[in-house]
């Protein structure tokens, strides 16, 4: 099998899940509680890594986005 042929089966395992990486909705409103020392509504930027699941998630928890 070529590179091309592993890029295409990786690709194709990653596009129908929801993340693209460990974690769900509940890590990451965890993790940004944890953030105590940020200002109330602190910048936050997706810079288009995986499908902004988490993105949404910060949103609802507070954090003013830019694009």
């Amino acid at each position: 099998m070529n590179r091309d042929s592993y890029v295409e089966i990786f690709h194709r395992f990653f596009e129908s899940l929801p993340r693209q990486g460990p974690g769900d909705d509940r890590y990451t409103e965890l993790l940004f509680k944890m953030l105590t020392d940020l200002p109330s509504e602190p910048k936050i930027a997706d810079m288009g890594c995986g499908t902004g699941a988490q993105t949404l998630v910060l949103a609802q928890a507070g954090g003013d986005f830019w694009f």
